[in-house]
């Protein structure tokens, strides 16, 4: 299997589904680009969930840096639909 280089990857538009222990606050959906927040979970254990689709992969990385900043753990990181700039050429 091929690795996308730094270009392609960064090209890719994705819907994902990140979940990070704890809570955000409501101003924080401003920060996550107009993707969905909510939480779930526990009293003891909260999990905010952040739903949304991304333009880059530059664009996670930034929401993941902004959970890291904030103390939340990264519990789960999923992929709900990809779609790359390249689709429909040929390879």
């Amino acid at each position: 299997m091929a690795l996308a280089s730094r270009d392609e990857s960064s090209a890719t538009t994705a819907t994902y589904t990140i979940r990070a222990q704890g809570r955000l606050g409501p101003n924080w959906s401003i920060r996550a680009r107009g993707s969905t927040i909510f939480s779930c979970g526990t009293r003891q254990f909260p999990i905010a969930v952040v739903c949304g689709r991304l333009s880059s992969q530059t664009a996670l990385l930034s929401i993941i840096e902004d959970l890291y900043e904030l103390g939340l753990p990264v519990l789960s990181l999923s992929v709900v639909e990809a779609t790359s700039a390249r689709q429909g050429h040929d390879s």
